[in-house]
């Protein structure tokens, strides 16, 4: 869904970006990845593709946790950076997770046997 909403919504996400980041929201950013990460290699072994959404948890769990040793400055400059790109730019950006979301909902299917 992130991916459909900056792909659909660009200015709406350089609005957000623009905004202050407070403590909270970062470790919570942390926080969300790392369960999300989790989440994705526990459902590997049942998965379609298991390869792939150990790979993804796997990044997600280490992208949580830089996020913790991040600190709030250099996070700032990140979404800094962000909102001051262009609407294109965002856009563009905007694909990678839209791409990655739906490589998840394929890799999630069960796998399917013959009968």
């Amino acid at each position: 869904m992130a991916g459909v909403i900056v792909v659909l919504f660009p200015a709406a996400v350089l609005s957000l970006a623009r905004h202050p980041i407070t403590p909270l929201q970062l470790y919570a950013s942390g926080v969300i990845r790392v369960v999300i990460g989790l989440l994705f290699i526990a459902a590997a072994r049942s998965a379609r593709v298991p390869g792939l959404l150990q790979l993804l948890g796997t990044v997600s769990v280490f992208a949580g946790l830089a996020t913790f040793f991040m600190g709030l400055q250099r996070a700032e400059r990140i979404a800094g950076w962000f909102g001051h790109q262009s609407l294109g730019v965002v856009r563009l950006l905007g694909v990678v997770p839209l791409v990655l979301g739906a490589l998840v909902l394929y890799g999630c299917g069960s796998v399917r046997r013959a009968v």
